[in-house]
């Protein structure tokens, strides 16, 4: 077996390229070979390579364990993890020093967190510090920081949303609250920067915005458009409901945001009670998701089995899980309402089912 980058006649950028795929995704050499010995996987090396218009090339794995080379986006089969190759400049690769005009690296299945890396890593530090903008005027560098600022805000809540959390969104200068909070402690008339203020009492607006969104989700929508969802889908809503809840309840505790709170509450903020409205109802909707899940859960044994089951022998299974359903009614707090009926038409779908 040759090596890394022994076939195309040991051309070096291609035993570039193979080293760094087979140590990046830890592969055999056999992959790799696999891949340059087809001839249209070797084509599009050798488009990278020769055609200084296409700048960037990348490598991915596919479910299947097979390498395929692509230079376009969007990447359908990005599955697992893949490796970039990107021009520095417009050029064709030389076969000496190849890897001094190119940058390399590996790219992450989901895109946002390569994003969020990116922005953390890189955006962030560079815009955001100040020995960067000598020589701007005050309000261009006041901008720019607020705006890399909303910038990394937005990443971190769609990545938020993507995993199924609620990411609460932090203003402008969140790491000066802490501390005046304190001032305001020792001395409740001490000065306040309003831009500071400001910048909170944005923020709590979109934290009601995102606090109703999660408030108006319910598990009824699985019925929508004639839908017969399983009783799985009831049971991990609530499941759901209750990580999500707990994540922004944790947030709202959160040193930070105590030290808003309190910022609001002694510059007597208009805002001051949409702020505790809003935590007054994640409290109440987390202890509603605690309650269901709690009655919930033991009936996924039950529904497992049933779904499992021959339906002309179900009859056994029926007893158990409607005592089960009954339960629930007489105990949860929450559970026991006519809204809360899902539960029990999930469970006319399984038997029709």
């Amino acid at each position: 077996m040759e090596g890394a980058g022994g076939s195309s006649n040991s051309d070096p950028r291609f035993e570039f390229l193979g080293s760094f795929v087979q140590k990046t995704l830890k592969l055999k050499p056999e992959k790799w070979h696999r891949l340059v010995t087809l001839e249209e996987h070797k084509a599009v090396l050798k488009e990278f390579f020769d055609n200084a218009q296409t700048v960037v090339m990348i490598i991915i794995l596919t479910p299947s364990a097979q390498l395929i080379p692509l230079v376009s986006f969007p990447i359908q089969q990005l599955k697992n993890k893949g490796v970039y190759f990107v021009k520095k400049n417009p050029m064709d690769v030389p076969r000496d020093g190849c890897k001094d005009v190119l940058v390399v690296g590996d790219l992450a299945t989901r895109t946002i967190d390569q994003l969020s890396c990116l922005v953390d890593e890189v955006f962030v530090p560079l815009l955001s510090n100040s020995d960067n903008h000598l020589g701007w005027p005050e309000m261009v560098a006041q901008d720019v920081q607020k705006q890399v600022h909303s910038l990394k805000s937005t990443v971190y809540q769609v990545q938020g949303q993507v995993s199924g959390q609620t990411v609460l969104p932090m203003p402008v200068g969140v790491d000066k609250c802490v501390q005046t909070a304190k001032e305001l402690v020792v001395n409740a008339e001490c000065s306040i920067n309003l831009y500071l203020k400001s910048a909170i009492e944005g923020v709590v607006i979109k934290w009601a915005t995102q606090v109703n969104d999660v408030m108006l989700e319910s598990s009824a929508n699985a019925f929508n458009g004639g839908q017969n969802p399983v009783p799985s889908v009831e049971i991990n809503f609530w499941n759901n409901r209750l990580k999500n809840l707990t994540y922004i309840y944790e947030q709202l505790r959160h040193e930070r945001i105590r030290s808003m709170a309190l910022i609001l509450e002694y510059t007597d903020s208009a805002y001051y009670p949409c702020f505790k409205t809003l935590f007054k109802n994640v409290v109440t909707a987390l202890a509603e998701a605690r309650d269901i899940t709690l009655y919930l859960n033991p009936l996924t044994r039950h529904f497992q089995q049933l779904e499992d089951t021959e339906f002309s022998e179900c009859k056994v299974l029926l007893k158990p899980l409607l005592h089960v359903v009954c339960l629930i009614w007489s105990n949860s707090l929450y559970y026991c309402h006519s809204a809360k009926l899902i539960g029990r038409c999930y469970v006319c779908d399984v038997d029709i089912e």
